[in-house]
């Protein structure tokens, strides 16, 4: 164990009240921050992950005060996102005096834990041969809103209308947070009014400065939708940009968008970023006749926008902007199918995307050809609004940047050549980024090579790598985490820190 998570033990220690003591600690720590629809503001006492801690050694004459919840510490935990809990001291562990199914670790214990309800559940854990040592409350709370104006991470869908695959309840429950379709489509005033009885926010067209006080009346919409592909070198569709941008933030606070088309590099996007808070560029493989790392591309370059423009990304907010269509019947190369969709989206949030928003569900399930498109893009929707916790790990974690990795065999390097480029662009065939939050870190595999890659991952906290989604476990050994990716396979790995 190295110094930093010794000293960390012991903070962790001293934070619970372990130590021998007849009175309680406070814990205390930044949760996600934001407005009035965060987490923080849920009335559960601030961020504390812990309350009202206490220890007591019992009666069996050895000194049972050593047991200390390591993480997470200073915390407020989400409903539905799976968590380890990791003690040090204990042989067992407890909620609300239920026990807990919990493993040693690295000489510690690790008991998974995801939350159902809302509370403060009563965490207790007891030594070999000792009786149980309160440790206090753990504060869960329910994720509200959608970033950039709550605490979720956006997964949209264009063209979110009903079909016989899934109603808009169906893709709730999946994980959609955020539902799209286009203005003048029969039904709309309908589609409105069910997916606001869901209380599911959808993106509202906004086409003239006429409309503005009229979609601001509307509690139900969560982003301004703008006319498409405006032109900034054209000065009448620029100054239309800028007037509806404006209008719409003299009267409301609520995100603006426009769809961006995918050809467009860094420099042709700045021009935007001022009048957008989200900027989503299309990142349509099959339709661009790209390589699938050109995903990578696309995002990073939509990142590089913002901050010429003078931005961060906590300021305006760069999406993938998937697409999932047949293109071959509009006359463009290229079918998806599940592994290409997966991919993707996952390449997106590995290269720094904030949200996510598909083109669209109902080529997904409409198209021909497209096999099991439609799921894959709810595969996606669970990872990251549900247990594995994608979303809050990359939104509410500190981002810890690409990590190291070595190919052994396979492709180690792939040639792009974007739009508006004279000469290819070199990108890693295997790359991972990881965030750590909650005392683990979430780390994103993506192989973008269309062949199968070994590859070794390196740097890792942990001696176990969790695959949430699959429910498999990979040995780490020293640190290092032996990969063998099937073509274009994206993996999300999970590793507490241990060591």
């Amino acid at each position: 164990m190295g110094p930093v998570l010794k000293l960390r033990h012991l903070l962790a220690a001293l934070a619970v009240g372990c130590q021998p003591s007849d009175k309680g600690a406070d814990g205390s720590g930044d949760g996600p921050g934001g407005d009035d629809t965060a987490a923080s503001d849920s009335g559960h006492g601030g961020d504390s992950g812990l309350t009202d801690t206490s220890a007591d050694s019992g009666d069996s004459g050895q000194d049972c005060s050593e047991v200390a919840l390591v993480a997470p510490v200073g915390v407020e935990l989400w409903v539905g996102s799976r968590y380890d809990l990791v003690l040090s001291g204990a042989a067992s562990a407890s909620l609300d005096g239920g026990a807990m199914s919990c493993e040693p670790l690295d000489g510690l214990l690790i008991c998974p834990f995801t939350p159902d309800a809302a509370g403060n559940p009563a965490l207790a854990a007891a030594p070999t041969s000792c009786p149980e040592v309160a440790l206090g409350a753990l504060s869960v709370v329910v994720p509200k809103g959608v970033h950039p104006r709550g605490d979720r991470l956006m997964v949209g869908l264009y063209s979110a209308d009903e079909t016989e695959a899934a109603t808009l309840a169906d893709l709730q429950a999946a994980g959609v947070n955020a539902i799209h379709t286009y203005a003048g489509q029969p039904g709309l005033a309908a589609w409105e009014a069910e997916a606001a009885g869901l209380s599911l926010l959808y993106y509202k067209y906004v086409g003239s400065v006429d409309d503005v006080a009229a979609a601001v009346a509307d509690p139900h919409a969560g982003w301004w939708n703008l006319p498409e592909e405006l032109r900034y070198w054209y000065p009448d569709e620029l100054a239309l940009l800028n007037e509806l941008s404006q209008a719409l933030r003299d009267l409301d606070d609520r995100p603006v968008h426009m769809y961006i088309p995918g050809h467009y590099t860094a420099e042709n996007i700045v021009p935007y970023v001022d009048a957008l808070d989200l900027i989503g560029a299309g990142a349509y493989v099959e339709y661009s006749g790209q390589p699938h790392v050109w995903v990578r591309y696309r995002v990073e370059s939509e990142i590089e926008a913002i901050e010429t423009a003078g931005y961060t990304t906590d300021e305006r907010t760069p999406l993938g902007v998937v697409g999932v269509w047949n293109s071959e019947i509009y006359g463009y190369p290229g079918v998806p199918d599940r592994t290409e969709v997966v991919h993707d989206h996952l390449a997106a949030l590995a290269a720094g995307a904030r949200g996510l928003f598909t083109y669209s569900w109902w080529h997904a399930v409409v198209d021909p050809d497209v096999g099991d498109s439609a799921g894959g893009v709810l595969e996606i929707a669970s990872r990251v609004s549900g247990a594995e916790a994608l979303g809050e790990w990359i939104l509410r974690g500190e981002d810890l940047g690409e990590l190291s990795l070595a190919v052994g065999s396979g492709e180690a390097e792939l040639l792009v050549t974007p739009y508006g480029f004279s000469e290819a662009l070199i990108y890693p065939a295997v790359w991972a980024r990881a965030w750590r939050h909650a005392g683990a870190w979430t780390i994103v595999v993506v192989n973008s090579s269309e062949s199968p890659v070994s590859a070794t991952l390196s740097g890792l906290p942990g001696s176990r790598a969790e695959r949430v989604y699959d429910g498999l476990v990979e040995t780490v050994t020293d640190g290092a985490l032996t990969l063998s990716l099937d073509r274009l396979e994206a993996r999300v790995y999970r590793v507490v820190e241990t060591l």
